[in-house]
């Protein structure tokens, strides 16, 4: 008995103690590198954006296109930033110009894995992550799928803005920047976080202050974007940063309960602004400014330094503000936000039904990411 007792307390340890988390971290990413792999292998590839992605990179790798207006798919023209474009011109080159699918798929197996010990940091550098939650992170059929079975680019974005977070976490602000801005020039989506960030950029460097971070941002942008600018500067700008591009109804897995008319209407646009400025001013007065006060550190030299907890529960509510209130989520917007929520839930208050709360929230949310096609009645595949 007293065996079973011990065994028991052991397995609990490992479960809830901080002193565990590496090796929890690293037995999870052994079993996710064992499962890709075998999903690689057995699971078909399915063709979404892949080819259209080579079709775009094609234009300036191969024949020397730099006008923005020039690049397209078949699913339609060029609409990601400069960072897309060197991003998939190396795979293009890599894969034999997009033909070589299985080496693009072991890539991403690679960028899965590195995408999941990324996380796994940030939640060991808040402590507030307890080690059996860090599977919870892997438990997506859907995410692994916009990896290994449909080589998203959002799937990139993510990976250099976590890495980003990775890099606040530990007070690098200026090479935090740099890669966020990176993160940025793969997909706009990244620019949720931006008002979280702005936020933590002033705690750091004040008002005045944080110009030099925000002018990497922009450096960086600039600097990728040259050999466009240079060829069309307004046909890339309209094109890379279209922040009025209406995305297809049939697709969207949000607001299916609303006709097309309404869900492409200027007035739902404008709605959902307004209410995600509502929210993100919501979350700046009553949640971010008290989370400083609780998580806040003060370092040997009594100066205040922003603990890892606050500089993540800020970025991630940042994103989820945006997520909430965005008029249209494709599949692959999922990868924008899975990997945070249980982070989010642990800033619920504690108790055992909040606890048995995430297990059910973060099912609930994955059945409806799982439903194809999109419909208001959402029901298991």
């Amino acid at each position: 008995v007293g065996g079973m007792g011990n065994m028991r307390s052991g397995i609990w340890a490992i479960m809830v103690e901080q002193r565990y988390f590496a090796a929890v971290a690293v037995a999870l990413l052994l079993l996710e590198t064992f499962l890709c792999l075998f999903i690689v292998s057995k699971v078909p590839y399915t063709e979404i954006d892949w080819e259209a992605y080579m079709s775009e990179v094609a234009g300036p790798f191969k024949y020397g296109d730099f006008n923005y207006e020039n690049l397209e798919g078949a699913t339609g023209p060029l609409v990601y930033p400069a960072g897309f474009v060197y991003l998939y011109g190396i795979l293009y080159y890599v894969t034999g110009e997009g033909v070589d699918i299985p080496t693009a798929q072991y890539i991403f197996v690679g960028l899965y894995i590195s995408f999941l010990a990324i996380v796994a940091y940030i939640m060991k550098r808040t402590r507030m992550f307890p080690p059996w939650m860090l599977f919870l992170l892997s438990l997506s059929r859907r995410c692994h799928s916009l990896f290994m079975l449909r080589l998203f680019n959002d799937c990139w974005a993510m990976f250099a803005l976590y890495l980003s977070v990775a890099l606040f976490c530990n007070r690098r602000w200026l090479s935090g920047s740099f890669v966020f801005s990176l993160a940025v020039s793969v997909k706009m989506n990244i620019l949720l976080f931006a008002p979280g960030l702005l936020l933590l950029l002033v705690h750091e460097y004040g008002v005045f202050g944080c110009v030099l971070p925000l002018s990497i941002c922009a450096g960086v942008q600039i600097f990728l974007a040259i050999p466009f600018l240079q060829v069309n500067w307004l046909g890339y700008l309209k094109r890379s940063f279209n922040i009025g591009r209406v995305f297809m109804y049939k697709w969207s897995v949000n607001f299916q309960f609303l006709s097309e008319e309404t869900f492409v209407s200027k007035e739902l646009a404008v709605g959902l602004l307004v209410l995600t400025v509502g929210l993100l001013c919501l979350l700046c007065v009553k949640k971010w400014s008290l989370h400083l006060r609780k998580f806040q550190w003060i370092s040997r030299d009594t100066t205040p330094v922003l603990h890892p907890a606050y500089i993540v529960a800020v970025l991630f509510s940042s994103n989820f503000a945006g997520i909430v209130c965005a008029r249209s989520l494709h599949y692959q917007f999922y990868s924008w936000y899975f990997h945070q929520i249980p982070f989010l839930t642990l800033l619920w208050p504690s108790g055992t039904l909040f606890s048995l709360g995430r297990i059910v929230l973060l099912g609930a949310v994955e059945v409806v990411w799982n439903v194809y096609p999109p419909n208001a009645t959402p029901k298991m595949p």
